[in-house]
C-alpha cells in the first residue's frame, strides 16, 4: 500500500487525463509482483474483487483514477459551500454542468468546452456511466431496482436489498432537505447496507462461480453461492497468517499444477493422484489426500 496513496496524490492534483498507456503499465506491473514474474493462473479483474466473491480486495488504479475524478464533478451538484472554480467552469458551459450531461452525445459534449479540465471531467463521467451500464437521461424519481433503463438495477439483486431498507430511487441517496448526495458510509449507517455494496463491484459482471462448479463436481454436492461465499470469505479472515490466506486462496480458485492437467500438458504423464494412484489426481486429493471429504468447504 505504499505506492497507492503517491497515485492517489497525482490523480487528486492533476485533474488531466494520464498517458494512454498509464493504466495498462499498472496492470502490467501488478501481474509480475503477483506471480512473481511468472505465469497468470488468475485474471486480474477476479482479484479486484472483494473476498466473498472469490478475489482477494486487490485495488484497481482506474477505480481510483475514476472517484477522484468523479469528486471533483459533485461539487457541480452541490448547492452549499461551493467553491470558487465551480463558477469559473460554469462561464465555459452553454448550460450549468448537471443539465449539460445529459443534453447531447459524447462526442459533441467534449468538443464544445474549452477547458482541458472540464473536458476530462466530462470524459470520465461518460466512462463510470458506461461502465456501470447506465442510460443518459436520469431523473431524481427514477427507480433504483427494477429500473427497465439501469441494467444493474435489474440483474444485481444487491438494489434489491436496498429497495427493502428504504433506498428505492435516486433521491432516495441524498440527504434529507439537502442537494449533497450522502457518502457510502452515510448510507450504509442509515439504511443498514452492507459494506460489500459498493456500485462499481457490483456492477462488474467478473464472478469465481465457475470455479465453484468445479468443486462441485468433485464433491458431488449441489453446493450454494452462500456457501461459496462464505468459504471464500473465511479462507480470507480466519487467520492473520498471510502465508496461510494465500494457500487457501490457491486451493479454491484451483490454482495449482495438478497430474490431471500435466497430463493434458504431456499425455506420457500420468493422470493418477501422486500419493493415491487409483485416482483422479484433480486439485482434492492433491490438497487433502483424502478423496472422500464432503465437507471441505465448510471446514476451510
Amino acid at each position: 500500500m505504499n505506492i497507492l496513496p503517491k497515485l492517489l496524490y497525482l490523480f487528486q492534483n492533476i485533474p488531466l487525463p494520464p498517458p494512454p498507456n498509464l493504466f495498462s503499465k499498472l496492470r502490467k506491473s501488478f501481474f509480475i509482483f503477483l506471480w512473481n514474474n511468472k505465469r497468470a493462473r488468475l485474471r486480474l479483474t477476479l482479484l479486484y474483487m472483494p473476498y466473498d466473491r472469490g478475489g482477494l480486495a486487490c485495488p484497481n488504479p482506474l477505480w481510483y483514477y475514476w472517484a477522484t475524478q468523479l469528486r471533483t464533478t459533485m461539487f457541480y451538484f452541490a448547492n452549499d459551500n461551493l467553491p470558487a472554480w465551480r463558477e469559473m467552469e460554469c462561464q465555459f458551459l452553454e448550460l450549468p454542468l448537471p443539465i449539460y450531461l445529459y443534453s447531447t452525445s459524447l462526442k459533441k459534449r467534449i468538443k464544445k468546452p474549452t477547458k482541458p479540465i472540464t473536458r476530462n471531467m466530462i470524459r470520465v463521467w461518460h466512462e463510470v456511466r458506461k461502465y456501470l451500464g447506465e442510460p443518459l437521461s436520469r431523473s431524481r424519481s427514477s427507480p433504483i431496482w427494477g429500473n427497465d433503463d439501469f441494467t444493474p438495477g435489474r440483474a444485481d439483486s444487491g438494489f434489491n436489498l436496498w429497495s427493502d431498507k428504504g433506498v428505492q430511487k435516486i433521491q432516495d441517496l441524498y440527504r434529507l432537505n439537502d442537494d449533497k448526495l450522502m457518502s457510502f458510509e452515510e448510507l450504509a449507517s442509515k439504511h443498514n447496507i452492507p459494506q460489500k455494496h459498493f456500485l462499481l463491484i457490483s456492477a462488474s459482471p467478473e464472478s469465481s462461480e465457475a470455479k465453484l462448479k468445479n468443486w462441485r463436481e468433485d464433491l458431488q454436492e449441489d453446493l450454494s453461492i452462500d456457501e461459496w461465499e462464505g468459504a471464500c470469505k473465511k479462507a480470507q479472515s480466519q487467520t492473520a497468517n498471510t502465508r496461510l490466506k494465500l494457500l487457501q486462496y490457491n486451493w479454491l480458485m484451483r490454482t495449482y499444477i495438478t497430474p490431471e492437467m500435466l497430463n493434458k500438458f504431456n499425455g506420457n504423464i500420468p493422470d493418477l493422484c501422486f500419493q493415491m494412484w487409483t485416482i483422479q489426481g484433480n486439485v482434492l486429493p492433491l490438497c487433502l489426500g483424502v478423496y472422500q471429504d464432503k465437507n471441505v468447504l465448510g471446514g476451510c
